[in-house]
């Protein structure tokens, strides 16, 4: 029961990021919590609790863990790392004086009471058994039947983003407010066009797969995607189901669509944001439109050049009407103006790619859920409002009256 509090405790903070302000945060709830855990219990003999253990060197041992693990491009053992600062927390740690252990002390009959009760021995961190990685996708592909230079910039960033440099544009970037993962994206943007190429190859070749491997997965991925949704979780989870079926990247999933910012994971905001709107109409088609965030704005001219439109017709309908221009600052002040459906998009004043997002009706989520709209070094004259027409606004609430 104790380690399920600890459990509950630790997911209670983590659902909660903008209560975690840093890695120091993250160290002292891990280790504060790993101390109240084994307050709670006792030794399987007497049942004897630990009244004192070395939290303070075990938070800096699990910081030193942290800061290496988020420096590291190699795999790397997280855990085994951390099983230090466990082993530093029993090193002279103290138990509690009572109940008097039933086992005699050496060379003595019975034992009367305790004048000392220190740990001497922390015993030894027995590492995890081995689980082999699963192989890199980027790796298995046949790269000769890509239209794409692997070792391009462009490429790279996408294949193996290098998260050093980016935490450094991250901590460095003026329009960057260090901690607040909303205003991020202006750093985080990948060029979602080379993307998706990617992500068309890895399906093409067989390397990802379109449909669960397991009769089990198809069925319960079957049964998301004609449900409806009374929560941003459930909707989240729908959209999580619909991404592979529309061919998105591995990484545009549940997980990473109701969390926020994950550094080396999100920055392809239209594929993510396409993936709920289709979960929000249960239009399939909505799901298939390429380009950057920059296509679907009035930036001028767009990264790449090109234009691509929410309002095409799909089976004789559109669900969208053509975008229009808003006032930017008014229309993120005054949330009486956002509709269920809104897709809100931008490009950068000194950057490429813009950034995209969808309401929900509960958060604003591009591939990762948001607490506002992104703000951050926008073209304000860019911006572009793509809303539901009828025929969306009752696909929306044919989805939702589904059960």
């Amino acid at each position: 029961m104790s380690w399920q509090i600890f459990k509950e405790n630790i997911l209670r903070r983590a659902n909660a990021p903008d209560s975690i302000q840093d890695i120091d945060t993250v160290a002292k709830l891990y280790a504060d919590e790993y101390d109240m855990c084994m307050k709670r219990g006792g030794d399987t003999i007497n049942r004897v609790a630990i009244s004192k253990g070395n939290t303070e060197i075990m938070q800096q041992l699990f910081k030193a863990a942290l800061l290496k693990g988020q420096t590291s491009n190699t795999p790397y053992d997280l855990v085994g790392e951390m099983g230090k600062g466990v082993i530093a927390y029993w090193q002279g740690a103290q138990l509690n004086a009572f109940p008097i252990p039933l086992i005699p002390a050496p060379g003595s009959t019975s034992n009367v009471g305790v004048t000392s009760n220190l740990v001497t021995n922390a015993g030894v961190w027995a590492p995890a058994a081995s689980v082999p990685s699963l192989p890199n996708p980027y790796e298995q592909l046949d790269w000769s039947q890509v239209p794409l230079d692997k070792n391009s910039a462009e490429v790279q960033e996408i294949i193996a983003p290098n998260l050093e440099q980016i935490e450094l544009q991250l901590q460095t970037e003026p329009l960057v407010e260090y901690g607040d993962t909303d205003t991020y994206p202006i750093v985080l943007e990948m060029d979602n066009t080379v993307a998706e190429t990617i992500d068309n190859a890895l399906y093409e070749q067989n390397i990802l797969k379109t449909e669960p491997d397991t009769p089990e997965k198809k069925e319960e991925q079957a049964k998301l995607v004609s449900s409806g949704y009374k929560t941003l979780d459930e909707l989240l989870k729908i959209a999580g189901a619909w991404a592979p079926k529309l061919g998105k990247s591995e990484r545009v999933k549940y997980e990473n669509l109701r969390s926020n910012y994950i550094k080396g994971v999100h920055g392809l905001c239209p594929q993510g944001t396409q993936a709920v709107v289709v979960a929000l109409t249960g239009i399939s088609g909505l799901g298939k439109i390429r380009g950057n965030a920059d296509w679907f704005s009035f930036k001028d001219p767009s990264t790449g050049g090109g234009r691509s439109s929410f309002a095409v017709n799909i089976g004789g309908k559109t669900y969208y009407n053509d975008k229009v221009r808003v006032d930017f600052d008014s229309y993120v002040a005054n949330s009486s103006k956002w509709q269920i459906g809104d897709i809100l998009v931008n490009g950068y004043e000194s950057k490429d790619y813009g950034h995209i997002q969808v309401w929900t009706g509960f958060k604003w989520v591009s591939d990762f859920s948001q607490n506002k709209i992104h703000t951050s070094g926008c073209l304000k004259s860019s911006a572009a409002l793509w809303r539901l027409n009828e025929n969306g606004i009752s696909a929306v609430q044919s989805v939702k009256n589904k059960v």
